[in-house]
């Protein structure tokens, strides 16, 4: 594969917001897409069981895929793998802030999921500072990403700004707080004996070492609404997931 282009540094990784836990090797190791071998068919196992393939074709179905596309928050590359297949798509920015998953992992899940590895260029780096130009890509891919943004209206506005007129931005496997969710959590605050139910600050807590935030609906929508995007909400077969297709 291509050389990894670095907009940041390890050390200046290592500093970042949830940065311990992602970048724990060994708890890695643990989960299912964990392969050593690019002839390992688990991760395509993985991604049919959990039913986030047919959750990412459904996002992509909705919206046009074609020319450079980013992908943020890359992981391990299954994203980038999928988008690389399209013959419409010419080159894919896969950006992750992860050493050993854009280095280690990467190259195996591409040549493991039949991808297209000259479409894909592999960045350490970080999804609020996108060393592009202004309207750069066609598309923008956010695959079980938004949610862990700390500042998710400056990582929608970064998102903005290098997205070209007419471009979309996909929002895929995101959790949204519903009433039935504000109810379980009260549920569990009681049988654990918590008696302080300031429910939303739980949702946006921001100390979560995996940096799992929850936000509701009108958080979404205030977002697209504000950039002046059309988009659309599509619910996945995956258990309280969600995809926002939003054009520009």
């Amino acid at each position: 594969m291509k050389e990894i282009e670095y907009w940041m540094g390890k050390k200046e990784i290592e500093g970042m917001y949830t940065s311990d836990y992602w970048n724990n090797i060994e708890e890695e190791k643990t989960k299912e897409w964990w392969i050593e071998d690019s002839k390992d068919k688990k991760v395509e196992q993985y991604l049919l069981r959990s039913g986030l393939k047919e959750e990412f074709d459904l996002a992509l179905k909705n919206s046009e895929i074609k020319g450079k596309v980013l992908d943020l928050a890359a992981g391990t590359c299954w994203t980038s793998a999928e988008l690389s297949k399209y013959d419409n798509v010419s080159e894919i920015d896969a950006v992750e802030f992860s050493y050993h998953r854009i280095n280690d992992l990467a190259p195996k899940t591409i040549e493991s999921l039949g991808g297209k590895k000259e479409k894909i260029n592999r960045i350490l780096g970080s999804f609020y500072d996108i060393k592009r130009d202004d309207e750069t890509y066609d598309v923008v891919v956010l695959s079980q990403a938004y949610h862990h943004a700390q500042y998710p209206l400056k990582l929608f506005h970064e998102c903005n700004r290098v997205l070209k007129k007419g471009g979309y931005i996909l929002i895929i496997g995101e959790h949204i707080v519903d009433k039935k969710r504000i109810f379980r959590r009260l549920i569990k605050n009681i049988l654990n004996r918590k008696f302080s139910f300031d429910i939303f600050k739980e949702f946006y807590n921001h100390n979560d070492p995996l940096g799992d935030h929850s936000y509701l609906l009108q958080d979404y929508k205030f977002t697209f609404y504000a950039y002046g995007y059309d988009y659309k909400l599509l619910s996945s077969g995956v258990r309280g997931s969600s995809i926002f297709i939003g054009k520009k």
